[in-house]
């Protein structure tokens, strides 16, 4: 049974068009992404869509990209796009350049109403990066959570309107229905749907030594072997990667372990070839290089991130 708390329900029943969500973690975004999503489902308004613009903590599928939902009636289609991090937090370009990609194949799509749900990164330089979202999505309808006198979503409401963008603004108080979780809850999560996506997902492993490993920092690509004996740190396990073809192409994959042997460490992969991810080019990407990948091993995917009733 959907329940929809009395506070939201006006606005879940009316809400058409596109329809941008701010606020700082676990205001309610999320649940009011869903159920606003849910009710156009409901009412038959197709297509309707989803867009998750939170890398860290998405509902649609694997963490470190941005996801895109349509619902057409008959059918769902999924696409993504590589931030290669968890959070937008110094990748703020390249997290507009995708929702412009996404935003694009919507409106190619059709669809009208759209439902983008954003991260909680409203803060210092987040600030200018959401006015940059509401520039980029042009809202009908920009809904503001956890709003309260002299705090940050307040000062975003009055960036808002003083640049006239984010269309008609709709301001939610506090709600003592919404829980925050702790920063080791958030990882839990994101690691679990990992994990989901790895073990469940239209994918294989394989293992590379070490020497056959680049990862992309600071913009400057070195051998991931300097890059822990730098960092003083093995820990690769959840991050995101590449496979590079030898025909120079790459594949998508995750990180999923990474273990010490006497001749140096080896890195697994877990490689995701479903067609809708797109590949990383940017910080952050551990790459192993020109390999003779398969992808003839794949299994099928589940519905993973499902959010339709």
């Amino acid at each position: 049974m959907l329940v929809i708390p009395p506070v939201y329900k006006k606005y879940i029943s009316t809400l058409h068009g596109r329809v941008l969500l701010l606020g700082g973690a676990d205001t309610g975004k999320t649940t009011f992404a869903r159920l606003l999503y849910i009710s156009w489902y409901k009412k038959q308004s197709f297509p309707c869509a989803f867009l998750d613009l939170d890398p860290g903590q998405t509902k649609l599928g694997l963490p470190g990209f941005h996801w895109g939902l349509i619902n057409h009636g008959w059918k769902n289609e999924r696409v993504a796009r590589m931030l290669g991090s968890f959070s937008p937090r110094g990748y703020e370009q390249l997290s507009l350049e995708n929702l412009k990609h996404l935003t694009h194949w919507l409106k190619k799509q059709e669809a009208e109403d759209i439902v983008l749900d954003t991260c909680g990164y409203i803060r210092d330089t987040g600030m200018a990066y959401k006015i940059h979202v509401a520039e980029i999505f042009a809202p009908r309808y920009t809904v503001i959570f956890s709003m309260s006198k002299n705090n940050d979503e307040e000062k975003l409401l009055n960036t808002l309107i003083k640049n006239g963008i984010g269309g008609e603004i709709i301001a939610f108080p506090p709600q003592a229905f919404v829980t925050p979780r702790t920063r080791e809850k958030r990882i839990r999560y994101r690691n679990r749907q990992i994990s989901l996506f790895a073990k469940r997902g239209h994918s294989f492993s394989m293992v590379v030594k070490l020497d056959q490993c680049e990862i992309v920092s600071n913009g400057h690509v070195q051998p991931l072997k300097k890059f822990l004996c730098d960092s003083a740190s093995s820990e690769l396990k959840n991050k995101l990667g590449a496979l590079k073809k030898a025909d120079g192409t790459h594949i998508p994959c995750v990180v999923t372990n990474s273990v010490l042997f006497e001749d140096g460490y080896q890195v697994e992969f877990h490689i995701i070839t479903e067609k809708h991810l797109t590949p990383p080019a940017e910080e952050g990407i551990i790459i192993a290089k020109d390999l003779n990948v398969e992808t003839s091993s794949a299994t099928n995917h589940p519905e993973a991130g499902r959010v339709q009733p």
